[in-house]
């Protein structure tokens, strides 16, 4: 009975998240991350893994679109973490592929230093826009009458003094979108970020402004090459190996003491393990002020402006219990009895 059990639970299917998990953290693939990454590798292979564990559509991808839609992202330098914005991986039946953010656009433009000014404005239904014909500026007229955007306009200004303007209407953006946007139309249409009403205003500027800046803007040529590339679906495709020819990680098991000894408990105890007390020294007795051999001491206006403002009964009660009778009379101050007055009136007060 036991060995049926056992033979059941060793042909259940492994999840769509271990077989993504195991396939990332293989060897082989760890080993190529690092080849192509260097020490950055490991953590981008990390951040993958958590977008993965949080979008279960991602699961049922084939593991291997998962990691080329990652380095797409990793060769344009832009991370795949949703807070971000920078580049998404976005499912398509069991194919995941790469796809440039907003933020990721208006990242790659920064890079060149080449901009003052980068914004993309929204237009408004009963706003018009006016083009001068010598400049090729467009202005805004009229006014708002609502909150219907009809048309979204990219403005930049170089540090060199050039200056643009771009615009695309609402319907513009929309047939852009329907020719070039596999998740417009695709099998996972009603889960594009186009038919979400909080990112479809991100997706219409990232529009326009990709299109604005590639047609007026600048970039890197290093970027611009690998993102043409990526948009023909020509770009990185690496040398991944496929997920049955890798070794699935192995875990390193480690006993309950160990465990304990790693966190600081000792194995018996089960507390923490104390350090060894240091031998502390007993601190030295506080100094007695040292009152120099020699003159006594006078009260005189030069005394009371050494020490500062005070009563002259309590002035004379020191010198009397502390001062005079250590040093001979009869002679004028001197600035080692001053001093030495002044430390025996700070201790006293203190």
């Amino acid at each position: 009975m036991e060995t049926q059990q056992e033979n059941q639970l060793a042909k259940k299917p492994e999840s769509a998240m271990a077989r993504v998990k195991n396939y990332m953290l293989s060897p082989e693939v760890k080993e190529r991350f690092t080849e192509m990454m260097g020490s950055n590798g490991i953590y981008y292979l990390n951040q993958v893994l958590i977008l993965v564990a949080n979008n279960e559509d991602l699961q049922r991808c084939e593991p291997k679109s998962i990691l080329i839609a990652a380095m797409r992202a990793a060769s344009l330098r832009l991370s795949v973490d949703p807070g971000q914005g920078q580049a998404w991986i976005i499912p398509y039946g069991d194919v995941a592929t790469f796809q440039i953010g907003y933020k990721g656009v208006y990242e790659l433009a920064l890079r060149t230093n080449q901009y003052r000014f980068i914004n993309v404005i929204d237009v408004y239904e009963g706003e018009e826009l006016v083009e001068n014909r010598l400049t090729g500026i467009h202005m805004l007229n009229g006014k708002r009458t609502g909150n219907k955007v009809v048309a979204r306009m990219l403005y930049f200004q170089l540090n060199s003094g050039f200056e643009k303007t771009f615009v695309m209407t609402t319907e513009e953006i929309e047939a852009h979108a329907r020719h070039y946007s596999k998740a417009y139309t695709g099998r996972n249409s009603q889960k594009s970020k186009w038919n979400d009403p909080f990112e479809r205003p991100k997706m219409e500027r990232k529009t326009v402004l990709i299109n604005g800046l590639r047609q007026w803007g600048r970039f890197n040529q290093d970027d611009l090459a690998a993102l043409d590339q990526i948009e023909g679906e020509q770009g990185w495709n690496g040398e991944l190996p496929n997920p049955e020819d890798t070794t699935p990680p192995v875990e390193i098991q480690h006993t309950e003491a160990e465990n304990m000894a790693a966190l600081g408990f000792d194995a018996d105890e089960k507390k923490p393990a104390e350090p060894m007390p240091e031998e502390t020294k007993p601190e030295p007795p506080p100094e007695e002020p040292v009152v120099p051999d020699g003159p006594g001491v006078v009260m005189s206006h030069y005394f009371h402006m050494a020490i500062g403002v005070i009563s002259t009964n309590h002035l004379e009660w020191i010198l009397r219990q502390n001062i005079l009778p250590k040093v001979p009379k009869g002679t004028e101050e001197t600035p080692e009895v001053l001093t030495a007055i002044r430390d025996v009136l700070a201790k006293r007060t203190a």
